[in-house]
């Protein structure tokens, strides 16, 4: 178990397993949009930006384990530009500490 304000890092596994799961939601007809959010400076882990991944469905939205976190913004974005995602920007309501979401 990772101590608080230890930066988690992006795994292959984490990634798949997720991928899977994600698979599975699609099989059972609910479409899913996939939404990464970027997190900047939340209180978790004050020191570092957070890419966290979102499931949104009309049943769900379910929130994922965190999937990166530095120092840096640009380590995250390039994260996400790695996969070919556009950011969107913040909407009227979001939490303070949401910098960004992409899709």
């Amino acid at each position: 178990m990772k101590e608080k304000n230890q930066p988690p890092t992006f795994t292959p596994e984490f990634s798949t397993t997720r991928a899977a799961e994600h698979q599975q939601a699609s099989s059972k007809k609910e479409e899913v949009l996939v939404v990464y959010t970027i997190y900047k400076h939340p209180t978790d882990y004050p020191d570092h930006y957070v890419l966290k991944r979102w499931l949104c469905g009309k049943q769900i939205v379910q929130d994922e384990t965190y999937l990166f976190a530095h120092p840096e913004l640009e380590a995250c974005r390039d994260q996400l530009y790695r996969k070919v995602l556009f950011n969107v920007g913040r909407v009227p309501g979001d939490d303070p500490c949401i910098l960004e979401s992409w899709v």
